[in-house]
């Protein structure tokens, strides 16, 4: 991407709604759906993005391929993973943008075939677009969903073409700055 580019207003709210499947719960529950899902779909790729649903991810023991975290809950309360990643990449991406060099720090995540940790400088909220653009067909992509806008959970995205169709109209939205 040649581009660093930024959320619109009308964007921010828009993407406040879930953009995949909301599995709602406690984490101990969504994570039994989860892994329900991984076992049936044996997804190529498996992403999360979020401090939270990182750390349920793998304090359950579900075999991620790439978390994408900034060490903060909701902008402010400082989070812990409580594991690190195999291979540690570092990206700068701040707030209400999605960096250009995000795109290749992603690539390079998903080129790794051990466990990938993306600590980012900034924040992350914004990066499961160009996650699920850059993942194959039939990876899943998992991020928190907050009770903002409604019910709180786990959202999952099933990557498809549809999908990534869907993605990139919202990338198009977006000001390139």
């Amino acid at each position: 991407m040649e581009y660093n580019l930024e959320i619109t207003k009308h964007l921010r709210q828009v993407l406040k709604k879930p953009l995949g499947i909301l599995i709602e719960g406690d984490p101990e529950e969504t994570i039994k759906i989860v892994k329900n899902y991984i076992k049936e779909l044996k997804p190529p790729l498996i992403v999360a993005v979020g401090d939270i649903v990182s750390r349920n991810l793998l304090k359950a023991k579900v075999e991620i391929n790439v978390f994408v975290i900034d060490g903060k809950t909701l902008r402010t309360s400082k989070e812990e993973v409580g594991k690190a990643g195999i291979h540690v990449l570092h990206l700068k991406n701040r707030p209400a943008l999605i960096e250009k060099n995000s795109w290749e720090i992603l690539k390079k995540a998903y080129s790794l075939k051990e466990l990938v940790e993306i600590r980012v400088e900034g924040e992350e909220d914004l990066l499961a677009l160009p996650a699920v653009m850059l993942a194959p067909n039939g990876s899943l992509v998992f991020y928190g969903q907050p009770p903002i806008a409604g019910p709180s959970g786990v959202v999952m995205i099933k990557v498809n073409d549809e999908k990534k169709k869907e993605f990139q109209g919202y990338i198009d939205q977006m000001n390139k700055i």
